[in-house]
């Protein structure tokens, strides 16, 4: 089922015996459509997984984003400069002075 799909008529489960226009009562609600199949119009669960699939989506482009955010003010690259509280030195033998943006690292995580 649609968001787009008028479920008025469905009944409960097994349709509606009386004679509604349920194209027209559709129009008139604003959907585009009534819902063809009773059940889908009173018992369907897609839109859970249409909801998660977007949020899912929506996480993965934010992370993509935090990390390409982390990447340009890296020392490596200097495209911009973020403020000091949001970074702290890393030390390592490798490396020996590294500015590591731990606060933006731990949102990233979260939106997992």
């Amino acid at each position: 089922m649609s968001i787009d799909e008028c479920p008025l008529g469905s009944g409960a489960m097994s349709g509606l015996e009386l004679p509604w226009d349920r194209t027209r009562i559709a129009r008139m609600l604003g959907f585009e459509r009534y819902c063809r199949h009773a059940l889908m119009g009173v018992a369907s669960k897609e839109f859970m997984l249409l909801i998660g699939a977007e949020l899912s989506t929506a996480s993965v482009t934010l992370t993509r984003f935090v990390t390409d955010f982390m990447n340009w003010g890296s020392s490596e690259y200097r495209f911009m400069n973020l403020p000091d509280h949001l970074c702290g030195i890393l030390f390592s033998d490798a490396v020996k002075e590294k500015f590591y943006y731990f606060r933006i690292n731990y949102r990233k995580i979260n939106a997992y």
